[in-house]
C-alpha cells in the first residue's frame, strides 16, 4: 500500500494462453475485445496516459480517451486499470478502423489528415483495476479487484453479481464516457463463447477468480478465439536457412539449417484467376513442416500461379519458391482485412478430398476486380498486425 502510482511504462501485463471452450465454477469469462490492449495511468483528474503491452504511449493517437480521468469517481484516484482500447462499429469492435489510427496502416495518413477519424467511436473497455485510491490490489485475487471495479465503476442495475443466463456484450457506450466496464459472467464459459460468437466478439477469455495479478502469460487467464476456417490453395512458399538462433549446434550439414517459413495462398475468383490472399507460417510442427517442404520441392515451378503475382517486398528473393497450385491446405482465420487477406492465418492441415478449383472466396469475401495486391509484406503472415501498428 503505497499511496501512488509506479512509474509510466514499469508495469507490464497479465497475458493469456491459448486454449479451448470450458466451464468451470473456478473462472470468470469475459468477451475478447478486438483492440489495442492498454493500461491507463490516472494520477489524478486531470491527466491521463495509456500504455501498450510492449511500453509504447498509445495517448497521442487517442485523444477521444483523455478525460477518461475525469470522468472516474475520485474515490479510486490515484488509478491505474486494465483494458482494451476499442473502435465500435455499430456497436462491435472494429480492429481495422481502429489501426487506421496508427502510423504504418496504409489508409492512416490519409485519414488523419482530412480527420475522418473523427467518426470512429473511440472507448476504453476497462476488465481490471490494478491500483485503487492509490492502493496496490495486484495482490488480491481477481474476484475481489472485479467487485472493487464493478462497486466504482458501474450503475447498481450494471452488475452482474450472480451472473446473467444471457449477457448481452454490446457495450452501452455513452458519448459522454469514454470507458465501458467490459461485461463476463462466472462459470459458464460455453454460453458467453456462444454470445460472443452472435455478437461479432474476437472470443472469449477466461479468468481464474483466485488469480492475483502478475506479469506476463499465465495459465490463469486462457483465451478462447473465435476461428473460421477455409480451404485454400498453395502457390508458393519462403523457405531458407533458420535464423541463427534456431539452430541446433550439434546440426551439421546444409539440410538442418533449411526451414520452411510460410505458404503462399490463393482462392480462385472472377475469370478462373488464382487471387493471392495472404501467407501462413504458424500452425505446424517441426516434422510437419519438413514434410510439407518435401511435397513442395516436387511441385515447383519457375513462374507464379497467381494473377497478378503478389510483391512481397522485405522477403529475400532467394527464399521464394512458386508451385503448381495442386495442393490444399485448411487455414483457420481471424477474418477478411479490407486488403482482401487472410488476417492471423494459421495451418491446420492439408485437404486430401478436395480438388484446387473448389476453392474460391467466400460469397461475402469476393474482392473487385483487379484484386488487391498488398504493396509490402513486412511480417511472417500477411494480414497480421505489423509492427507499425501492433501495439496492444
Amino acid at each position: 500500500m503505497n499511496r501512488g502510482l509506479p512509474p509510466f511504462g514499469s508495469v507490464q501485463p497479465m497475458l493469456a494462453v491459448e486454449g479451448e471452450v470450458f466451464d468451470s465454477p473456478d473462472f470468470f469469462f469475459e468477451p475478447k475485445w478486438d483492440g489495442f490492449r492498454a493500461l491507463g495511468f490516472c494520477p489524478d483528474p486531470s491527466s491521463v496516459r495509456f500504455q501498450s503491452r510492449h511500453g509504447r504511449d498509445l495517448t497521442p493517437h487517442f485523444p477521444e480517451l483523455v478525460s477518461l480521468a475525469s470522468v472516474l469517481p475520485g474515490s479510486i484516484l490515484p488509478a491505474l486499470l486494465d483494458g482494451e482500447i476499442v473502435a465500435l462499429k455499430e456497436g462491435r469492435p472494429d480492429f481495422h478502423a481502429l489501426a487506421r489510427r496508427m502510423p504504418g496502416y496504409p489508409a492512416g495518413g490519409r485519414e488523419r489528415a482530412t480527420g475522418r477519424v473523427a467518426a470512429v467511436e473511440i472507448v476504453y473497455a476497462v476488465f481490471d483495476l490494478l491500483f485503487c485510491h492509490g492502493d496496490d490490489l495486484r495482490s488480491l485475487p481477481l474476484a475481489r479487484r472485479r467487485q472493487i471495479l464493478e462497486e466504482s465503476l458501474s450503475p447498481p442495475a450494471a452488475r452482474n453479481p450472480g451472473g446473467n443466463r444471457d449477457p448481452e456484450l454490446q457495450p452501452a457506450s455513452h458519448p459522454a464516457l469514454p470507458f465501458v466496464l467490459s461485461p463476463g459472467v462466472p462459470e459458464e464459459g460455453s454460453l458467453l463463447y456462444r454470445v460472443s460468437v452472435a455478437q461479432g466478439f474476437e472470443g472469449v477469455v477466461a479468468k481464474r477468480l483466485e488469480s492475483r495479478y502478475r506479469a506476463g502469460r499465465s495459465r490463469d487467464w486462457i483465451k478462447i478465439r473465435v476461428r473460421p476456417e477455409l480451404d485454400a490453395v498453395v502457390g508458393g512458399f519462403l523457405a531458407g536457412p533458420a535464423p541463427v538462433a534456431d539452430r541446433s549446434p550439434s546440426t551439421t550439414g546444409t539440410g538442418a539449417t533449411n526451414r520452411l517459413h510460410s505458404l503462399l495462398l490463393g482462392l480462385y475468383g472472377r475469370e478462373g484467376r488464382l487471387q493471392f490472399v495472404g501467407r501462413v507460417g504458424t500452425g505446424w510442427t517441426p516434422p510437419e513442416a519438413e514434410a510439407l517442404l518435401a511435397l513442395l520441392r516436387r511441385l515447383e515451378q519457375p513462374s507464379s500461379p497467381f494473377a497478378p503475382a503478389p510483391q512481397l517486398s522485405g522477403s529475400p528473393v532467394s527464399l521464394l519458391h512458386w508451385v503448381e497450385p495442386r495442393l490444399v491446405v485448411v487455414i483457420a482465420y481471424r477474418e477478411w482485412t479490407p486488403l482482401g487477406l487472410l488476417r492471423q492465418p494459421s495451418w491446420k492441415g492439408i485437404r486430401h478430398d478436395k480438388s484446387p478449383e473448389e476453392c474460391v472466396f467466400p460469397v461475402d469475401s469476393v474482392p473487385p476486380a483487379p484484386p488487391p495486391v498488398p504493396a509490402r509484406a513486412t511480417s511472417p503472415q500477411e494480414g497480421e498486425r505489423t509492427d507499425a501498428h501492433r501495439l496492444s
